[in-house]
């Protein structure tokens, strides 16, 4: 089952990024998946953040300033003939909560959620590897986002 929540507003969408292990997506030369992931969270978003799930998949972070709405994906990289376990999952402090988990060939998600003046957890599943941002896995405050 997939999850929606909407809250409105508006911001300026600056990043920061702080060292870490999520690589940063290639804005100037996106993959097929990146822009799978940015078609399946919707108009106005764009991957702000990627990791990857040892070689059987890629967790991608999507942020739309409209709304300061983030969006989770997670893609298969390689090709499947049945469903396995997958997961694509987003928190905004510990107050909302969506996530997309169930047996798919390709990819889960794409799960959003609005997080105005507060900070996110991310992360997604394939083929039993697991990986979860930093309690604070990235922020929205008024005028800018922060990317952990």
């Amino acid at each position: 089952m997939k999850k929606y929540l909407a809250v409105l507003g508006l911001t300026t969408f600056c990043l920061t990024l702080t060292t870490g292990a999520p690589t940063s997506a290639a804005a100037a030369n996106p993959g097929p998946s990146q822009l799978r992931a940015e078609r399946l969270c919707g108009s106005g978003y764009h991957v702000i953040k990627t990791r990857d799930l040892d070689k059987s998949a890629t967790v991608y972070l999507s942020y739309r300033s409209e709304g300061q709405r983030f969006c989770v994906t997670t893609f298969r990289t390689t090709h499947r003939t049945t469903g396995a376990e997958m997961e694509a999952f987003l928190e905004v402090q510990g107050r909302l909560q969506a996530h997309d988990r169930g047996l798919y060939r390709s990819y889960a998600g794409a799960v959003s959620l609005s997080a105005p003046n507060g900070c996110i957890t991310w992360g997604g599943e394939a083929d039993g590897v697991r990986w979860t941002s930093p309690r604070s896995g990235a922020c929205s405050t008024s005028g800018t986002s922060t990317i952990g």
